[in-house]
């Protein structure tokens, strides 16, 4: 799967996975049949997120399918708990998460073309993301709760909702990771001691029912149904950047909105950017409002939408910063 570039002074670092990479470079195929990969997380709450939590995953996919699934713990038993993270029948890659009810955020691009897409989703504070390539395509607030004896599964989940496809350097974390971060690394080989990387799974085994979990926190995974003759199909590339693994980007910190809650006037101080774009989605992550190339300090404009709750995303030069804008 993995063809890493190292700089010399990063290579004794990265030896063992480097290795690793280079005589597998295979990623997970799933044939859409009953076939799904399991991480037994009874008893373990390392996937049990109750506060801000980021999935990210590379797929490839040809067919839709019924809601495919890349990875989910979501239970069917007594109530809907968990999360779910994958493609949306409209073929938009999506994250759920529940708490008796379905809390959904879907993208804008389809991904079922049989190029490989990069999604991440996102849950930060009371509120979902879901980014796909980089840009942050729906954004909605949510709420959810956890289930604690579901396995997590990739490829399927509780509700038979199977995945014909392949997936790719699957990434769980328990933070919200930033915009401009994921977008900036999401091509980038990790080492698997990244703080708060909770699991991390290249699928570089290329052989066998088993494969593992790279952080070294043993939260390794079972083939189930699948055919191990077929399953480790030809992956992706990444390249290692010592910059990606040792620090995140710095946010956009000094932007601010006001006022807020507004009643119509809505006033951006965007400090010293030389250029940005200001994007605002609506609660069901709708598109709504987009400016480009805005160079002016300070950016005003009438907000003439209904009175609730919407987001407002500020980019310049790969980095993203969202608001929570209250209309009153």
């Amino acid at each position: 799967m993995k063809r890493i570039t190292l700089s010399f002074f990063a290579f004794s670092l990265v030896f063992s996975l480097a290795f690793s990479a280079l005589n597998a470079q295979t990623s997970l195929e799933f044939d859409g049949m009953d076939g799904y990969a399991q991480i037994s997380t009874s008893g373990d709450n390392a996937f049990h997120f109750v506060n801000n939590f980021t999935i990210e995953a590379w797929i490839k996919m040809d067919v839709l399918g019924h809601w495919p699934t890349i990875a989910s713990n979501s239970n069917h038993v007594s109530e809907y708990t968990g999360f779910w993270f994958g493609v949306n029948d409209s073929g938009n890659g999506g994250l759920q998460v529940f708490d008796g009810n379905w809390n959904n955020v879907s993208g804008t691009t389809n991904v079922i073309d049989s190029s490989w897409h990069h999604l991440a989703g996102v849950y930060r504070n009371d509120s979902l993301f879901i980014l796909v390539d980089g840009t942050l395509e729906g954004a909605a607030p949510a709420s959810f709760a956890i289930y604690d004896n579901t396995p997590l599964t990739f490829g399927n989940d509780a509700f038979n909702d199977i995945l014909i496809g392949q997936i790719e350097d699957l990434r769980f974390w328990n933070i919200a990771k930033s915009y401009s971060d994921i977008n900036q690394y999401k091509d980038s080989c990790l080492t698997g001691q990244e703080s708060n990387l909770v699991a991390f799974y290249q699928f570089e085994e290329g052989k066998g029912s088993t494969f593992a979990d790279l952080t070294g926190h043993n939260h390794n995974g079972l083939l189930v149904n699948m055919d191990t003759t077929v399953a480790w199909t030809p992956g992706l590339n990444c390249t290692y950047d010592p910059l990606g693994v040792t620090q995140e980007v710095i946010t956009l910190d000094k932007i601010s909105i006001f006022p807020n809650p507004s009643q119509g006037l809505v006033n951006i101080d965007l400090y010293n950017l030389e250029e940005a774009s200001i994007r605002i989605f609506d609660i069901n992550g709708k598109l709504i409002y987009n400016r480009e190339n805005i160079s002016n300090k300070t950016y005003q404009f009438e907000f003439n939408e209904i009175p609730g709750v919407y987001f407002v995303v500020i980019s310049s030069n790969g980095q993203q910063k969202h608001f929570k804008l209250i209309k009153l």
